[in-house]
C-alpha cells in the first residue's frame, strides 16, 4: 500500500463523520455559552540553541488549544471530537470531564519544518548528505487526558519541498542574525503534498496526588503514517519536582510532531519541574531524507533504527504564562551509499512558550 493511503483515508472519515448525529459519540463540554478556548502554545526547535547548523535545522509551531468545547459555541470542535471518538474508540475522551485529573480537547497547529545538509554555504548539488527541504502545514490535534493516561491524534495537511518557502525564512533569517548564507536552496526538493496522521499515547505511573509526590515516570507509544515519512516509537520519561495533583507527561519531539498539549488546572505545571525522556523509533520511510531533488537523487540509505534522550525543564512565568526548554540528542538517520559517510549524531534545542487562560 501506498504511505500516503492511510492518511487519507483518516482525512476522508473525519470529513464524513463530522456531521454524524449528536447522540453518535460522548458529548463533554464546558458550561453553555462558552467556547471552552483554553490558551495557546508556541514551540521552536532550533539546532541554533545546540551550536550547530545542520539537517534537522528549525521547526515552529503555533497551536490553538480549545478544551472541552461547547457544542453550541463551537460545533466545529466538538464534532472533530466525535469523529475521533468514532475512529478511534471512546474509552479515553468518553471520561466525566470533571476535575484536574481528566479532559479533552483541540488544539489548530500552523506549523513549518526545515532540513538542510550540514554545510550549508556550498552552492552545488550534495548528493551525499541531507537534501535541502522544508514543509508547512495546518492541521489539529485532538487529545484526552484521564487519570493516568493521555492520548492524542494529530493531523497535518500541506506542502512540502519548494513551496513550504523555508529557503525563503532561512535566508531572512541568517541575514538578521549574520549567520552563514545557506547558498544550496536551488537544489532543495520539488513541492509535493505533504499529509500526515499520527497517535501517541503515554500512561503514568507513581502519581501519588499528595503534596509530597516528587516524581512521575510515564511510558507509551507513537505512530506516524504519511506522505513524507512513517514511524513507530517507543517512549519513556521521568519527571522530578512538586507534583501535587494530576501528574503532567512529556515526549521527546520528532521534527515537530509528539507535541504534549497540556492547558488543563494542573498544578504541577505551576512550579520548577526537570525531566528527561528517551524514544527509540522504528523508521518505515521519510522522504525528507531519501526523496528526489531537483538536482537529483541523494545517495543516502536510512538507519530503520534511531535512539533519542531529551532532558528539560519546566519555568511557571505567574498563574497564566510558562516556559520549557528541551535539549535533544539524537542518534544518525542515515548513512552515505558511497564515500566518506556523513553521520553523526543529530542535537537541537526547543523552546515552548504557554499562554492559559
Amino acid at each position: 500500500m501506498r504511505p500516503m493511503l492511510s492518511p487519507l483515508f483518516v482525512v476522508m472519515s473525519m470529513c464524513a463523520t463530522c456531521w454524524a448525529a449528536p447522540g453518535s459519540a460522548p458529548e463533554v463540554e464546558s458550561a453553555p455559552g462558552k467556547s471552552g478556548y483554553r490558551g495557546w502554545q508556541f514551540d521552536w526547535d532550533n539546532d541554533m540553541f545546540a551550536r550547530t547548523d545542520r539537517w534537522f535545522t528549525n521547526a515552529m509551531r503555533v497551536s490553538w488549544v480549545v478544551e472541552r468545547p461547547h457544542r453550541e459555541a463551537d460545533p466545529i470542535s466538538a464534532r472533530l471530537l466525535d469523529a475521533r471518538s468514532l475512529l478511534l474508540g471512546q474509552a479515553l475522551l468518553a471520561a466525566p470531564a470533571q476535575g484536574e485529573k481528566s479532559g479533552q480537547g483541540i488544539a489548530y497547529n500552523v506549523g513549518q519544518l526545515m532540513y538542510t545538509p550540514a554545510d550549508i554555504t556550498i552552492s552545488a548539488p550534495q548528493h551525499l548528505d541531507r537534501p535541502w527541504s522544508g514543509a508547512l502545514y495546518a492541521g489539529a490535534t485532538v487529545f484526552g487526558y484521564r487519570s493516568q493516561m493521555f492520548e492524542s491524534t494529530d493531523l497535518k495537511l500541506g506542502v512540502a519541498g519548494r513551496g513550504s518557502k523555508a529557503a525563503w525564512v532561512q535566508r531572512k533569517w541568517h541575514r538578521l542574525i549574520g549567520a552563514d548564507y545557506p547558498a544550496g536552496w536551488e537544489h532543495q526538493q520539488p513541492s509535493r503534498p505533504f499529509v500526515q496522521a499520527q497517535h501517541m499515547a503515554l500512561r503514568s505511573f507513581g502519581d501519588r496526588g499528595g503534596a509530597s509526590d516528587r516524581w512521575g515516570f510515564h511510558t507509551g507509544y507513537a505512530a506516524a503514517v504519511g506522505t513524507h515519512r512513517s514511524y513507530a516509537s517507543l517512549l519513556a520519561g521521568l519527571s522530578l519536582g512538586w507534583q501535587a495533583g494530576r501528574n503532567p507527561v512529556f515526549a521527546v519531539s520528532n521534527d515537530g510532531d509528539l507535541v504534549v498539549h497540556d492547558l488543563g488546572e494542573t498544578q504541577a505545571l505551576r512550579r520548577l519541574l526537570v525531566f528527561a525522556n528517551v524514544s527509540a523509533t522504528a523508521v518505515g520511510h521519510n522522504r525528507f531524507i531519501t526523496g528526489r531533488t531537483v538536482s537529483g537523487d541523494p545517495e543516502l540509505r536510512l538507519r530503520r533504527g534511531v535512539a533519542a534522550l531529551q532532558l528539560g525543564a519546566n519555568l511557571p512565568l505567574g498563574r497564566h504564562w510558562r516556559v520549557m526548554y528541551t535539549h535533544t540528542l539524537r542518534s544518525a538517520e542515515f548513512v552515505s551509499n558511497r564515500g566518506p559517510a556523513r553521520e553523526a549524531s543529530q542535537r537541537w534545542g526547543t523552546v515552548s512558550l504557554v499562554h492559559t487562560e
